[in-house]
């Protein structure tokens, strides 16, 4: 009989005074036959939410070339604020705007109609609004969180829906 147990899964773990027993070697290998039975289960189900997933948002061949990749940038001046937000202008109100500073230390996401940005370097998010084809941001709290530090360059890539 063992003197010890595995952390998770109770399997026998023998000292050399332990006796060994056939019994113990069946009771582990029925724990580890249980275990393996469980973990090909959850693995089904969930590739198969993934797979429902997928085919629910597959894009249909025929739409492809629905939007158009603008990319621009632009030179932080080390402001922030309500007073001082950060605009783009579009030609057409993008489906989402990606920012990145030059070295990409740091990534802020703008998706068409939400009100806060997200930002990746993170837990900031910035104040978001929409005009059109103009998006406008701010942040309370710091240049960095607005994506807006001096003399810092920003690449702006965004995906703007075909007319």
């Amino acid at each position: 009989m063992p003197s010890n147990y595995t952390k998770n899964y109770q399997l026998s773990q023998w000292e050399k005074s332990d006796r060994v027993l056939m019994e113990d070697f069946n009771a582990d290998n029925a724990k580890i036959d249980t275990a393996l039975k469980a973990e090909a289960g959850a693995r089904a189900a969930a590739d198969s939410a993934i797979n429902t997933t997928l085919a629910a948002h597959t894009v249909d061949i025929t739409k492809r070339g629905n939007c158009q990749i603008y990319t621009t940038s632009y030179v932080g001046n080390g402001k922030y604020g309500q007073a001082n937000p950060n605009t783009l202008t579009f030609s057409r109100s993008p489906m989402i705007v990606l920012i990145t500073d030059i070295n990409n230390s740091s990534t802020m996401i703008l998706f068409r109609g939400c009100t806060r940005t997200c930002h990746l370097a993170g837990r900031y998010a910035s104040i978001l609004t929409w005009n059109s084809g103009t998006a406008s941001w701010w942040s309370p709290s710091s240049s960095f969180e607005q994506m807006n530090d001096s003399d810092v360059t920003y690449h702006v890539v965004a995906l703007l829906p075909m007319d």
